[in-house]
């Protein structure tokens, strides 16, 4: 992998107990992932910021992922 990337296994895939899978409906497509063994954060490897509290006013916002960036024609 070299200096920057790292190999690590999965023990368990936690999914979003209300995806469904389909290739035309992204709803709910989030899990979690524990891994056998702590990945080692440099600069390269980050930890995904999570909200811890439910907020209405919008004045703060993570996003993280891999994937569409906008939605379009019910897609993304």
């Amino acid at each position: 992998m070299g200096t920057k990337g790292q190999r690590l296994s999965v023990t368990q895939v936690i999914k979003h107990e209300e995806y469904r899978g389909s290739l035309n409906s992204y709803s709910h497509d989030i899990a979690l992932l524990r891994l056998s063994s702590p990945a080692q954060f440099n600069s390269y490897v980050r930890p995904a910021c999570i909200a811890t509290e439910i907020r209405t006013n919008y004045e703060y916002c993570f996003i993280t992922g891999w994937g569409y960036t906008h939605y379009e024609n019910g897609y993304g």
